[in-house]
């Protein structure tokens, strides 16, 4: 048996996921997958997607709310894992998903969503003391809850889920997929302090054949121990040998406790409930939430010593690195020196030792996981190189405060998240007249918006507090799967005066009130639809937006691509995912921001025509149309894993190729453009 710590969790990504193989070719994970999981596990050497078999989720997952953070984040999981199957021929397999009922309303909650990868996923309740078998493992679940739930005996939510992941063969019609119960909305609203934890008990393994043993008992090589291997007995010169005499016993591994503390109300029950395990735990792994002082706490270190196993791992944020990609993060410590204008240097965190004394065991913040025998053998590892990527100094930004428009580049990839790139989500920011625009919100938009503020908490929230208009272009998943956190991060930050305007397809409007979000005034969705008219039409009294459809949609979802005019006659203009449009370049002429997709190099103009995109050449040919002062080249295709290959041959361009957590403004355009052209030079290989 192996396992692992495939995820931990860090300050741009609370992730934390033990992978788990009893020496077949599928891997078991258990733990928590939030936004971001999915990049960094298939960034991580010797594991692969396609392989997982089965998903044990703990935490709080037992209301849709409770989940929230985690949905996207799952979801995305989940249809790579189907893009990867369907490379490996084994689409047909399905990936097995254990945890509470929130787990399937949060999903179900994405029906809007159009992903474009089948993967059969199947999600299951579990409960206080269920027993599960799975690769020669089995699993007891540990629930820890304070009120019980409504269940879906509609069956409308596994309906949902069987066709979440397959948007492909969907034959839509344009109407509006029908309502979901109730069942939903008093999930999504409900709050419980609850955890789900597991105890993992690995089956004993076979005896195996022991040929050593068996030629000091005189059997020769070849076919005389072929034989005795398939259990033919050996004899010559009085002496007889067995298969049986010569199977060696494998020890078997002990027990592993994966606790889940999400907070400290949890504690003192999950201390009632472990003190009733019969068993003793030879691994505990403990995955901490938010809660910083938790880690110091008597309560804490009573649940530790409760359990009362040799070795101990406790996964907290407050132990852990900064930042969890090290690729990206030795990618970032180049630009930094190539162009400190427009990348910010990120802060260290103050990482804490942990330094939790236990009574029968040892206690650690990480490492790896040896199985020796019976033995779980915990050996620290060096300091993550990403670590060293990062800054101790105090870095301000004052040169930055400038009355300026600034795009800043969330992700700048497409389809998938990949090593270096997270999917397409751009920031606008003008400070003149303090406002703010998210164009489309991809996965991982909150952590990139810390990121592209060099992890200042401060100033990353009052980033998001400053965005008045949320444009969602489509509901392709890589565009649209991070609104629900950010929408509840930004009602989280808000000023009383405040509202979010969300402004996108119609099906939009399905996954905003499924999560209650439109029974609040602070939220305003409006269908990109209305804004048709030519001119445009007033969202408020000082901002206009005009849309126009992109060659991108279907009839069940449009794609939009918007152009909004800001006070001082600010114009900032979004292709979206789009052929090239003259309607739309005609609209967006003369402004100060164009944002504009170049998913293909020009080699590959047959594939931007099959799958509805732009190549770079054709991306450039708007961009001069349009002529704004700054045009910023995003949603590049995973094929191009650090920077796109590009010919541009205009001294004067103001067009750039965007890169994650670049923050530009419009006074740089001319000189970032013509330093780019040699950046390939120091960038190959990341």
């Amino acid at each position: 048996m192996k396992i692992r710590i495939a995820s931990y969790p860090s300050r741009d990504n609370p992730s934390c996921l033990l992978a788990l193989s009893t020496g077949g070719k599928r891997t078991i994970l258990i733990g928590r997958i939030c936004e971001g999981a999915q990049r960094l596990y298939a960034s991580t050497k010797d594991l692969t997607l396609g392989d997982v078999k089965a998903i044990y989720l703990t935490g709080s997952s037992r209301s849709a709310q409770d989940y929230s953070e985690s949905i996207s984040g799952l979801a995305t999981f989940l249809s790579a894992a189907g893009q990867e199957r369907s490379r490996k021929e084994l689409r047909s397999e399905e990936v097995l998903i254990y945890g509470g009922a929130g787990v399937k309303h949060g999903l179900a909650s994405l029906r809007a969503v159009e992903f474009r990868t089948q993967v059969q996923a199947s999600v299951r309740r579990v409960r206080d003391d269920d027993v599960l078998v799975d690769e020669g493992v089995t699993f007891t679940v540990i629930e820890i809850a304070e009120e019980s739930e409504v269940e879906d005996e509609s069956g409308v939510v596994d309906g949902v889920l069987q066709n979440l992941f397959s948007s492909e063969v969907r034959d839509y019609d344009g109407s509006p997929p029908s309502p979901i119960p109730e069942i939903m909305r008093s999930h999504s609203r409900s709050s419980v302090s609850c955890s789900y934890s597991y105890i993992i008990e690995p089956h004993a393994a076979p005896a195996q054949f022991d040929a050593t043993r068996a030629m000091s008992l005189g059997v020769p090589a070849g076919k005389a121990l072929g034989d005795l291997r398939r259990g033919v007995p050996w004899s010559a010169n009085g002496v007889h040998v067995t298969r049986e005499m010569v199977m060696r016993e494998t020890a078997t591994p002990g027990v592993i406790a994966v606790v889940d503390v999400p907070d400290g109300r949890c504690v003192d029950r999950l201390i009632e409930r472990f003190s009733g395990v019969q068993r003793e735990v030879a691994l505990s792994v403990f995955i901490l939430g938010r809660d910083t002082s938790l880690c110091s706490s008597p309560q804490f270190k009573n649940l530790i010593d409760t359990i009362g196993a040799k070795e101990n791992i406790v996964c907290s944020a407050v132990f852990g690195p900064s930042f969890s990609l090290d690729g990206a993060a030795r990618l970032r410590s180049k630009l930094v020196h190539l162009a400190p204008e427009v990348f910010t240097w990120w802060r260290k965190a103050e990482r804490q030792e942990c330094g939790i004394v236990a009574k029968n065991g040892r206690v650690g913040s990480g490492g790896r996981i040896e199985v020796v025998g019976s033995e779980y053998l915990i050996t620290s590892e060096r300091e993550r190189e990403s670590e060293m990527l990062f800054t101790d100094d105090k870095v301000t930004e004052e040169s930055r405060e400038q009355e300026e428009v600034e795009v800043i580049c969330l992700g700048t990839g497409s389809f998938m998240p990949s090593k270096y790139k997270n999917v397409t989500s751009t920031l606008v920011t003008d400070p003149t007249s303090q406002t703010s625009i998210l164009l489309d919100c991809s996965e991982s938009a909150l952590a990139g918006i810390l990121r592209a503020y060099g992890f200042d908490e401060r100033k990353a929230a009052d980033a998001v507090r400053k965005v008045r208009v949320l444009v969602v272009s489509h509901m392709h998943s890589d565009h649209v799967l991070g609104v629900i956190i950010f929408v509840q991060r930004w009602i989280g930050l808000r000023k009383e005066e405040g509202r979010l305007y969300v402004v996108g397809p119609g099906p939009l409007r399905t996954l905003l009130a499924e999560w209650g979000f439109l029974s609040t005034s602070e939220i305003e969705f409006r269908d990109a639809n209305e804004f048709l008219t030519e001119g445009g039409k007033e969202l408020t009294a000082d901002l206009k937006i005009a849309t126009t459809k992109a060659d991108h949609g279907t009839k069940y979802s449009p794609s939009y691509s918007a152009v909004l005019t800001l006070p001082h006659d600010i114009k900032v203009a979004y292709s979206g995912d789009t052929r090239p449009n003259r309607t739309f370049a005609a609209l967006a002429r003369g402004a100060t921001v164009l944002v504009h997709e170049s998913t293909f190099a020009d080699d590959r103009a047959a594939d931007a025509v099959a799958k509805l995109h732009c190549t770079h050449a054709e991306a450039v040919a708007v961009a001069r149309e349009v002529d704004a002062q700054l045009t910023v080249l995003t949603h590049v295709s995973p094929r191009y894993p650090v920077l796109m290959e590009v010919k541009n041959e205009d001294e004067k361009s103001r067009i750039v190729m965007g890169m994650d957590g670049m923050r530009v403004r419009t006074s740089q355009a001319e000189d970032l453009a013509s330093s780019q052209r040699s950046w390939r030079e120091h960038l190959d290989g990341g």
